[in-house]
């Protein structure tokens, strides 16, 4: 597993969902190329962290995924949604700082993701921000997120914004991102069968090289 240059070591945690309602099955293993969309997600995670843990309500689904020395993760408290997943992950992650996305984002960007891993210092949380609001599953976040992450849970949310105000984060404003990411490729994700047509012209347009 690749490492990058930084002074401490960082956990990767992809949030492995369900079935999805919109679109019949679990989004993580449509075909997207050559590669099912979770196999190019972990691709793009794997360049900038060390250690990599796959966060899931039923982790049998992922057993025949071969990525060492990648760690199946069963969600603390299940059906959770997102939420639980964050709790799971950083309760098990063995280092402060932690890479969070969802496994159907195929075009994450590995300079982007280490541009948010550099800003970190000094918060909790450092969270993408677009115009349609924050991006909680495009974020760093150091395990001191845990105890109001836990009051939040404990109080029956399922938010990911419900602890926001109870940790600092630093937001990376569209201003920011679009310097990495012109094109917003990395924060595109997959709800639907429209949106695996679209996966499937921009990853086409990536291998061809056209902007």
């Amino acid at each position: 597993m690749a490492k990058s240059k930084r002074k401490h070591q960082v956990t990767g945690i992809i949030l492995a969902g369900g079935s999805s309602t919109r679109i019949g099955k679990n989004k993580a293993f449509l075909q997207l190329g050559s590669r099912l969309v979770i196999e190019h997600t972990i691709s793009r995670v794997v360049e900038v962290v060390d250690d990599l843990l796959l966060v899931a309500n039923n982790v049998e689904e992922y057993r025949d995924l071969r990525v060492e020395p990648m760690k199946l993760v069963q969600d603390v408290i299940p059906y959770r949604g997102p939420l639980g997943g964050i709790l799971s992950g950083l309760e098990i992650s063995t280092t402060p700082i932690n890479l969070i996305v969802a496994c159907d984002m195929p075009f994450l960007n590995p300079l982007l993701l280490n541009f948010l891993l550099r800003q970190i210092h000094g918060y909790d949380a450092v969270i993408s921000m677009t115009e349609a609001g924050p991006e909680p599953l495009h974020a760093v976040y150091t395990k001191s997120c845990l105890p109001a992450i836990r009051e939040a849970m404990s109080q029956d949310e399922t938010r990911i914004i419900s602890f926001f105000n109870q940790v600092k984060i630093r937001y990376v404003g569209q201003e920011i991102l679009q310097i990495y990411d012109p094109e917003n490729f990395s924060l595109f994700n997959i709800n639907t069968l429209e949106d695996l047509e679209r996966a499937r012209e921009i990853l086409g347009r990536i291998q061809e090289g056209i902007p």
